[in-house]
């Protein structure tokens, strides 16, 4: 069961600039309590996309969207976030930095 659009503020939903997905992102990263609290790194990325489980009804098989990680690092899951935190995920991955510290990839 997924968050619906009542339980956004009036303001949210008198944002002509985003669409239907970052209002509910940024809705679920509230209702988590992450919403703009994930430091802006490329480790913090990576360890937010690999293990960090969003809301009640997650399937545990799948990985956040990049609208929720958005959310969570930036307090907004607009397209242009969405894009860099993307490019942090990428530096991050390229670095061979483990995101648990269990050590280096091979």
């Amino acid at each position: 069961m997924g968050v619906g659009l009542s339980l956004l503020s009036p303001n949210a939903l008198h944002r002509p600039e985003h669409r239907v997905i970052e209002l509910w992102a940024e809705e679920r990263a509230r209702l988590d309590g992450v919403l703009g609290t994930v430091v802006t790194t490329p480790a913090e990325v990576v360890k937010v996309r690999e293990t960090y489980k969003f809301g009640p009804d997650h399937d545990p098989d799948r990985k956040p969207r990049w609208e929720l990680v958005a959310a969570a690092v930036y307090g907004d899951a607009s397209r242009d976030n969405v894009a860099k935190v993307k490019g942090l995920y990428k530096r991050g991955e390229a670095s061979g930095e483990s995101y648990a510290g269990r050590g280096r990839r091979f």
